[in-house]
């Protein structure tokens, strides 16, 4: 069993005791429970689990809905809800964010280890069918929307975005989201394309401004870092 980094969220310290011991007796790398909102999103950046167990209830105003949320916007990994309430206003509720599963206190280890290995499994298999929605051909991306690959010349994209697991293709017709590592996407463009800053990349044949701090292409100003500066302004032949 691959051994994946959970991330507890639980506001009631005996059961995240509980749910720390029964993680690392099966074979997780189990991090230390947090209890609110805010240390989950601490925990999210700073601890990178690969899985969540997220109670719905917090400490707080902020609920285990709302972390869901921002696993869903930014960090596009798999989450386990656990609830007291089995309603249907908090089941209706938790649905808005898809959880992978749910599981209703008080629950034993199968049920535990069971949703686990569910929810990352079908999480790799989504990420698969994304990934496969993207194609290269020559001077060419097809990038899926819905049912269609849409053919996006590598001459007529600006500049690229990284959003956490996605990538923004600007083109200068319209964006295209790609779920993708930005290294891996430049790993399938050519050499017109040149990385600004950690998240952002362009098309060097379509810029149309620079200074030390931002690359003009198009309506829109790239932020430019001072690690990637000076070889830019070299390629652009700019002392």
């Amino acid at each position: 069993m691959k051994k994946i980094k959970i991330g507890i969220v639980e506001d009631e310290a005996i059961i995240a005791e509980n749910l720390f011991a029964i993680l690392t007796k099966i074979g997780y790398d189990v991090l230390e429970p947090v209890s609110s909102y805010e240390e989950a999103l601490d925990l999210l950046k700073e601890e990178s689990p690969e899985l969540m167990v997220l109670d719905i209830q917090l400490e707080g105003t902020k609920t285990g809905i709302d972390v869901a949320k921002v696993i869903n916007e930014d960090f596009g990994i798999p989450f386990i809800f656990l609830t007291s309430n089995s309603d249907s206003r908090t089941l209706n509720h938790a649905k808005e964010v898809a959880p992978p599963a749910f599981l209703v206190k008080p629950f034993n280890k199968d049920d535990l280890f069971t949703s686990i290995e569910v929810a990352v499994s079908n999480h790799e298999r989504k990420i698969k069918q994304e990934q496969a929605a993207l194609g290269i051909l020559k001077d060419s991306l097809f990038i899926k929307e819905k049912d269609v690959f849409y053919k996006v010349d590598f001459k007529d994209i600006l500049f690229l975005k990284s959003d956490h697991v996605y990538i923004d293709v600007f083109t200068k017709n319209k964006k295209f989201v790609v779920r993708s590592t930005m290294n891996d996407l430049i790993g399938k463009l050519n050499e017109k394309f040149y990385q600004t800053h950690r998240s952002w990349v362009v098309n060097l044949d379509n810029i149309t401004g620079v200074n030390g701090e931002v690359v003009v292409v198009g309506n829109q100003r790239v932020p430019l870092s001072k690690n990637y500066r000076d070889n830019l302004m070299a390629l652009l032949s700019i002392v």
